[in-house]
């Protein structure tokens, strides 16, 4: 959505692509926040609230269980 700004994301989608290579299969993707809202959710609660602990290894909160069921309807 800001051009001007994507130079500051060079050094992480190198990274990301670096890590990436050896998977034949993928898919990177942008969509918007309303289209990823469980996403943004869990991000602002851990720059907002401080909840640290990985969502990756623990599975998605409990308090966005409704969001994730109503998300996967509407695919």
């Amino acid at each position: 959505m800001r051009p001007e700004a994507w130079p500051s994301f060079l050094f992480q989608s190198g990274c990301i692509g670096r890590e990436l290579e050896g998977i034949e299969e993928r898919k990177l993707e942008v969509v918007t926040r309303e289209a990823n809202r469980g996403a943004y959710f869990i991000a602002q609660s851990v720059t907002n609230l401080g909840l640290v602990n990985s969502y990756v290894a623990r599975g998605h909160p409990d308090w966005l269980f409704e969001l994730f069921v109503n998300e996967s309807r509407n695919f």
